[in-house]
């Protein structure tokens, strides 16, 4: 046992109940006002790209149950992004080295 896990014999998860919940549309909507704000926030750091958020449904877990989601997408090709990741790229080369 690792240092601080705790276990519990008696534990035995509800999968059925994990399963509404992970499917949920309080969970759904959470996640969309949550990739609302950071939509919001990307379109303040780069107002070209014009982000928006939307529903999804993702494959998250050890086993890739489907649950509900959102996703951020850029709707606009913009500079400012292009430069980004290019900085990001080459500072993850230089950390590597």
């Amino acid at each position: 046992m690792a240092r601080g896990e705790i276990r519990f014999r008696s534990y035995k998860p509800d999968r059925r109940g994990l399963a509404k919940l992970q499917n949920s549309p309080r969970l759904g909507a959470a996640t969309l006002a949550l990739a609302a704000r950071g939509a919001q926030l990307a379109n303040q750091a780069d107002p070209e790209g014009n982000y928006t958020a939307s529903p999804r449904t993702v494959a998250a877990g050890w086993r890739l149950e489907r649950r509900a989601g959102a996703v951020i997408s850029q709707t606009s090709p913009s500079w400012i992004a292009e430069r980004d990741r290019t900085l990001v790229q080459i500072s993850r080369a230089l950390r590597s080295r």
